[in-house]
């Protein structure tokens, strides 16, 4: 599998949320698969994918730190069972199955939970913030209009994996 092809669904998923409001499900297989081979690709604790440079992770870098932990695969269970039971109702089982699909990337990647508050965090802002703007958000705080969402999960993904590369979050996750 190429390292790509997970950022390539979402951008393509979230094309599709904007034209149709509609994500065809084998976009979120793809990327689920993909995320499981990340192990596979990892040489030397260095994962590397052109579209987001190196991202440093593994016990090279945090000598006697293991990136992939028991208790960080039961947080990435524990975030994609909340995403796909409780959240899914809040806005949207398309939308469930990005932050999923991201989680079980970002857990690969070492920094699991970390990186997904900071993904979901930033999802949220960019998503108020724009409709904000757009004058989109009613008195009772709900939008007055639907919008996709996807591709704010889309853009706060790279946003995220920037953090992850700029500040080392790996690390935090380790501790």
């Amino acid at each position: 599998m190429c390292p790509a092809v997970c950022p390539a669904c979402l951008i393509l998923a979230a094309c599709f949320d904007l034209k149709d409001h509609r994500i065809p499900d084998f976009l979120w297989w793809i990327m689920a698969a993909d995320s499981l081979f990340i192990p596979l690709m990892i040489s030397e604790g260095t994962y590397y994918a052109p579209l987001y440079g190196s991202l440093h992770i593994g016990a090279d870098l945090y000598a006697g730190q293991e990136t992939f932990t028991l208790s960080g695969a039961f947080d990435c269970l524990a975030v994609i069972a909340i995403q796909e039971k409780i959240m899914s109702g809040f806005y949207g089982r398309a939308d469930s199955h990005a932050f999923s699909c991201c989680e079980v990337f970002f857990f690969f990647l070492g920094c699991g939970i970390i990186g997904h508050i900071i993904h979901m965090s930033a999802a949220l802002f960019l998503l108020s913030a724009d409709q904000l703007f757009r004058r989109n958000i009613g008195k009772n705080l709900k939008l007055k209009e639907p919008v996709a969402f996807v591709p704010y999960i889309c853009i706060s993904f790279f946003l995220t994996l920037f953090i992850i590369k700029s500040f080392h979050l790996s690390v935090l996750y380790m501790v």
